[in-house]
């Protein structure tokens, strides 16, 4: 049942949200549309793919409050951290913490992010 205030968009899997949107909130997730075994192409289209369901959603990177950073070896943290600096916003990085964990199929990297609409 539809909910006035929640807003859902939808990514590749009918029985999911890609993004949800609630009381100048954002949830949002991203994987690499790449599934190329390079871990660095895979982190930099994920981040490329999280500043476009931002986007999406009415907002950018800027406003990103936290992100989960679920990776598949914490050996790759190294490489995660050089090209996360690159692409965060300077002087206004949020709350990030990495986990490893297993992915589905060819995914090395995922992340969940939570962020704020700018205000209305």
């Amino acid at each position: 049942m539809p909910h006035a205030d929640i807003v859902r968009l939808g990514g590749r899997f009918p029985n999911r949200s890609r993004t949800v949107i609630h009381g100048g909130l954002v949830w949002t997730l991203a994987t690499s549309g790449t599934k190329e075994q390079d871990f660095g192409v895979q982190m930099r289209d994920a981040l490329r793919e999280l500043g476009a369901e931002l986007e999406r959603a009415g907002t950018d990177q800027s406003r990103i409050l936290t992100v989960d950073v679920y990776l598949t070896d914490m050996a790759l943290k190294p490489v995660m951290d050089a090209i996360w600096t690159e692409w965060v916003a300077a002087g206004d990085p949020p709350r990030r913490m990495t986990i490893e964990t297993a992915l589905d199929g060819p995914d090395l990297v995922e992340l969940v992010c939570l962020a704020a609409l700018p205000g209305r």
